[in-house]
């Protein structure tokens, strides 16, 4: 069976999966490492922390590729500005 080469709205929305996940895995690895040591003493924890800082440069510069990530962020910026607003009424 021959695969079909993904469109440009398909890797756009794999690129910002594959990113997201990297994202979350730093996050988790530099979490995990900042309660048990000193972050700068050990490679793997700058290794994360910089994977993780362009993992979300490349989240961000992917935001408006496709509608499905649009509409994701869309989402997120309404609930992130509805959560304060509900708070301070």
């Amino acid at each position: 069976m021959k695969e079909r080469p993904l469109t440009k709205r398909e890797k756009a929305v794999r690129r910002h999966n594959v990113a997201s996940l990297i994202a979350f895995v730093s996050l988790v690895t530099t979490g995990i490492g900042s309660l048990f040591a000193d972050l700068l003493s050990h490679p793997i924890f700058v290794v994360a922390f910089i994977s993780m800082f362009l993992a979300i440069l490349v989240i961000f510069a992917a935001r408006n590729d496709a509608e499905y990530i649009a509409t994701i962020w869309q989402t997120g910026t309404s609930a992130a500005l509805k959560h304060p607003s509900g708070i301070a009424l």
